[in-house]
């Protein structure tokens, strides 16, 4: 058994969230065009829960405002 320390563990936190931010963000622009400046500051800035369910709205999403407020 290995043991990992915490700053492994914040490394790979952070990689994984970079990686579902910026997935998300081509995603975003695949189907929708380049969003804004301030959409994408808000991605990068997202916990990892929340790019979890952007990422999974954007699937069903017609517009752009149904990833981020799905009322």
């Amino acid at each position: 058994m290995s043991y990992v320390t915490s700053w492994e563990r914040f490394a790979r936190e952070e990689g994984l969230h970079e990686g579902e931010a910026r997935a998300l963000l081509r995603l975003l622009e695949a189907k929708f065009g380049p969003p804004p400046a301030a959409l994408a500051e808000r991605v990068r800035a997202a916990p990892l829960e929340q790019l979890d369910a952007w990422l999974t709205r954007i699937l069903t999403a017609e517009r752009i405002e149904q990833v981020f407020d799905p009322s």
